[in-house]
């Protein structure tokens, strides 16, 4: 057997019909796998376009690919040629237009070898690749055993609902699949439904990894999916070839009512999909007149079974949905890593504008309310007091406006496509807090020098308060973002006045100066201000210094529930129909 850091070879089978449009981008996220030792399949099926000169050159430039020219067949004897060619110890089939996360095959090369598999399924996502929508499929949104290997057997009531059907999705071991006889179906629409149902009923260890390791493109109008109407009826024989075969080897009755479930789910699938009214009634009349009888499914109800999520209008008026916004992890990941990476795309610093423009906000204040205005700072050395109002003032108000524009910035996803819409507030938490980190390392690098050069304030326990702090300001300006971004959706107005109020909101904010400089009605007024109350507690606990009540406190805390409670109300409310208003 192979070692952990296995040197198995692995065949990568690729059917191509004219998708230069998107070639490139999918054959680069195979060659830039992680995993080196490749043999990469690539079957010409025929194509009319750019695809063949593409091929061509993509192959003079990598020894590891391998074109095979065919007259036009299907995808399905496009893959059976490639298996015929394969020499890996493992087997991958992968479509022309999708791709690969980097560590793909080798995450499941490591996985299949640890636990001695004949299949390794995984989860996917889908994506447009114009606007990069995301959706996440992974194993455990199906409900099947996870971190275990299993055989069919153990879950023979539900073995087809465990999975979707398809073969990209699924990494083989070559021994297994040649000694199954399995082959793809030569049909235009459906061809891998019986290659996968019959080879996950035939495997004696599958292994179900929780891990999204592929992105499935959609909107794709030479796909097979985006041309349902033609060869409408090829569903049908896809299922009554798994019927003979399940009979053929004695396997019929243990799934027989997991196949049942199967047909009535393709079905239904299928006759939703017809758009065209002669698909529809060709394909209605082959179900009624034929498929029923000789696939055993006795009366066809297409409600009893439920695979998909359900979507319901209604719903109570606070109902967060924590679980399902956990289970939608991968995508929140997805969302944080887009956030980040588009702030400072196509600029010279990059990243470094994060460190540039406290360093540089510091500066001015020093110099303007420092030295100009002669402002105090409360004992605090000036670099301190002004960088760490800095930074907190600048997560907050990034925080509250990226919060405020929620519904407006993704408008299009939303309109798009169902996820959990809290997941989108949660991912910008997560983004503003790594960039409000990396600002703090600022911060923390001068709080040390200081340390180290006597300042005695600065080391003590009232530290460990700092968190409870910033996570005060995130649940605050999550809270008053979420009212914004609802009440916008239909007054735009807000909208626009938020950046000018937020300018002049600072100045009501002991941001550039201490409470203690203020006196009289105006010091009753700032104390007020629930940021207040969080920025001189971060003093407190930083500095040992700031004016400090427990009404100012208590009435910060309760403010901040309300934003929260209430703007998690009036999202809760407004995600259902904004759509229609904005």
């Amino acid at each position: 057997m192979f070692g952990k850091d296995s040197d198995a070879l692995v065949s990568i089978i690729i059917p191509i019909y004219n998708a230069e449009d998107y070639l490139q981008e999918s054959l680069r996220s195979v060659l830039d796998q992680s995993y080196k030792n490749l043999e990469i399949i690539c079957v010409d099926d025929g194509s009319t376009d750019g695809t063949p000169s593409l091929l061509q050159e993509f192959g003079r430039s990598d020894p590891r690919i391998k074109v095979i020219t065919v007259d036009n067949g299907g995808a399905g004897v496009a893959r059976n040629l490639g298996m015929e060619e394969a020499k890996g110890d493992y087997i991958y089939f992968f479509d022309a237009d999708d791709v690969l996360k980097k560590n793909m095959i080798r995450t499941l090369v490591n996985a299949s070898v640890k636990h001695d598999t004949d299949i390794v399924l995984f989860g996917y996502y889908k994506f447009d690749g114009n606007n990069k929508i995301h959706v996440d499929y992974s194993p455990k949104t199906l409900k099947v055993p996870l971190k275990k290997v299993v055989a069919p057997k153990d879950m023979a009531d539900r073995l087809f609902q465990a999975d979707h059907g398809m073969p990209w999705n699924k990494f083989y071991k070559s021994e297994f699949l040649r000694s199954t006889g399995i082959r793809f179906q030569a049909l235009n629409n459906t061809n891998d439904e019986f290659f996968s149902r019959l080879t996950t009923v035939l495997a004696k260890r599958m292994l179900f990894l929780n891990k999204v390791l592929v992105g499935y493109r959609v909107g794709n109008k030479r796909s097979l999916h985006e041309n349902a109407n033609r060869n409408i009826l090829d569903c049908t024989r896809a299922l009554m070839a798994v019927h003979d075969e399940l009979k053929a080897r004695g396997y019929f009755d243990m799934y027989l009512a997991t196949y049942r479930k199967l047909c009535r789910y393709v079905l239904e699938l299928k006759l939703s999909a017809a758009d065209d009214p002669d698909a529809y009634n060709t394909l209605k009349k082959e179900i009624s007149e034929n498929t029923l009888k000789y696939c055993e499914l006795g009366e066809m109800n297409f409600d009893d079974e439920k695979w998909d999520t359900v979507i319901e209008a209604g719903r109570k008026t606070f109902s967060p949905d924590l679980l399902n916004i956990y289970e939608y992890r991968d995508l929140i990941r997805i969302f944080v890593k887009r956030d980040i990476a588009t702030t400072y795309k196509q600029t010279i610093l990059g990243p470094l504008w994060y460190i540039a423009q406290p360093i540089f906000t510091t500066i001015m204040f020093i110099m303007v309310f420092g030295h100009v205005a002669s402002l105090g700072t409360d004992d605090i050395p000036p670099v301190l007091f002004y960088s760490a109002g800095t930074i907190l003032w600048t997560f907050f108000s990034s925080l509250l406006t990226s919060q405020a524009r929620v519904f407006y910035s993704n408008k299009e996803i939303f309109g798009k496509v169902y996820f959990p819409r809290l997941t989108v507030p949660v991912s910008i938490i997560i983004g503003e807090t790594i960039k409000f980190l990396i600002q703090f390392s600022v911060f923390a690098v001068i709080y040390i020098v200081y340390l180290f050069n006597g300042y005695a304030d600065c080391l003590s326990l009232r530290l460990l308060l700092l968190p409870v702090v910033i996570l005060w300001m995130i649940l605050m300006a999550t809270g008053l973002g979420l009212i914004i971004s609802s009440i916008t959706t239909r007054y735009r107005d807000l909208a626009m006045a938020l950046a000018f109020f937020l300018s002049m909101f600072m100045y009501a904010t002991p941001v550039v100066y201490p409470l203690s400089e203020v006196s009289g009605r105006l010091k009753e007024i700032i104390s007020l201000n629930p940021i207040t109350a969080v920025l001189e507690c971060f003093r407190y606990a930083a500095f040992g210094t700031g004016e400090l009540s427990v009404r100012m406190i208590l009435c910060s805390e309760v403010l901040t529930f309300l934003f929260l409670f209430g703007g998690l109300i009036l999202f809760n409310k407004n995600e259902k129909t904004f759509v229609d208003v904005i």
